[in-house]
């Protein structure tokens, strides 16, 4: 991910990428699932300790999730929005816009 050396190029840069903060993709049975706890709050906070240090740094968050399914759609959207991030979904393969569900 590169996050070892965030705090080394952030005075640098106005915004950074989490890419799979909440979600993963399985390539091999190609089905979406929740990232592991652990990892989620891990690369979360350090996103987090980040922002509080150089606040002039926006967070984006990628997250890939299947968009027939809404409520999960919006769900990731409303966690990555309360982690103080600016989040968006889309299918794994980035080929389509996805407007954030109401």
């Amino acid at each position: 991910r590169g996050f070892e050396i965030l705090d080394d190029v952030a005075p640098e840069i106005d915004l950074v990428v989490g890419e799979s903060m909440y979600t993963g993709y399985n390539f091999t049975d190609k089905t979406y699932h929740l990232a592991p706890k652990k990892d989620n709050l891990c690369n979360t906070l350090i996103l987090q300790h980040m922002q509080k240090k150089h606040p002039h740094l926006q967070i984006l968050s990628l997250d890939y999730w299947n968009l027939e399914d809404t409520e999960q759609v919006k769900e990731i959207y409303r966690i990555q929005r309360e982690n103080g991030f600016i989040p968006y979904v889309t299918t794994i393969d980035l080929n389509q816009i996805s407007p954030e569900p109401k």
